[in-house]
């Protein structure tokens, strides 16, 4: 009862300094409910996401409400896992951001929604997420090894170039 799927959705964020200063209890409500994003990136978020408050937190959470959280939170449909990558569908209500618990730093992820490519989002200390306007959402995020195809070429350049060097090599003699 006490998990998620993947791709929660989120119309919340909160600072990190802020987070820091919660008890655990309150950083268990505050990550269930609200992005964490870094505190020098506040104006990024804050124009489609909303200011999460120590007043969302005014008592400690209790393992029933945790659970009828978790049971309640808005997550991705259709999640499947694609050869270089992964995809999944969200029906939103209006402007939010959807985290994906894959661990990154966007090198090599490229993402895009309703088939057009968008922004990837750090969001929790390291996870991907993107911003979902209303409607039915189509999400797909892929991956590209950072330097596969420039090293590929040089690679096969390299190949070529000996292969010459031995072939006129061998007629010279």
């Amino acid at each position: 009862d006490k998990y998620l799927s993947m791709g929660i959705s989120y119309q919340y964020y909160i600072k990190q300094s802020d987070y820091d200063k919660l008890s655990k209890s309150q950083q268990g409500r505050a990550m269930l409910n609200a992005v964490i994003i870094p505190d020098t990136e506040e104006n990024k978020y804050k124009s489609f996401l909303t200011n999460y408050s120590r007043n969302n937190m005014n008592k400690d959470y209790t393992n029933n409400e945790f659970t009828l959280d978790c049971q309640n939170k808005e997550t991705c449909s259709d999640y499947k896992e694609l050869h270089n990558g992964f995809q999944a569908t969200k029906e939103s209500k209006g402007d939010e951001l959807v985290m994906f618990s894959v661990s990154t730093d966007k090198n090599g992820w490229t993402a895009f929604v309703n088939g057009k490519q968008t922004d990837i989002y750090i969001v929790d200390g390291g996870f991907m997420a993107v911003k979902l306007g209303k409607g039915q959402n189509t999400i797909e995020f892929k991956y590209q090894t950072p330097g596969l195809r420039t090293g590929m070429l040089v690679s096969a350049v390299g190949f070529l170039g000996i292969g010459s060097f031995f072939a006129l090599s061998k007629r010279k003699k």
